[in-house]
């Protein structure tokens, strides 16, 4: 397809995503639906038969050479990089509770959050 139009081979995957997600919403919301009616998630089933596949591909093309010869730079990165994210937005929260900006949270609750939400990034990443 993209070798007949020629506009296609500039758009990048993500932009028509956005798209297609944007028109099949338009088309539910014109037709009165809403998706939750028309498809029922279970939770089970992506653990169980989407994410698999996900994880199989991202380590099947994952270059074990280029991998292994930066370890030492990921790690760094990765652990430092957790634990003044984690500071950053444990205080940055916390501190916004206490202007009355947020809901105010405890500093350990506040780091605790900064925890969950730093440790996501270098599991991206990798």
């Amino acid at each position: 397809l993209s070798s007949n139009v020629r506009w296609v081979k500039y758009l990048p995957e993500s932009v028509v995503t956005i798209l297609l997600g944007m028109v099949a919403g338009g088309i539910l919301n014109l037709s009165g639906q809403t998706l939750s009616a028309l498809i029922a998630f279970d939770p089970q089933t992506f653990f169980i038969y989407l994410l698999p596949p996900i994880i199989f591909e991202s380590g099947y093309s994952l270059h074990k050479g280029n991998f292994f010869i930066n370890l030492g730079s990921i790690l760094v990165f990765a652990v430092f990089g957790t634990v003044i994210s984690t500071i950053v937005v444990g205080f940055g929260i916390f501190l916004l509770g206490q202007t009355a900006l947020s809901y105010p949270l405890t500093l350990l609750d506040s780091l605790v959050f900064g925890s969950l939400i730093s440790a996501t990034d270098p599991v991206a990443t990798l």
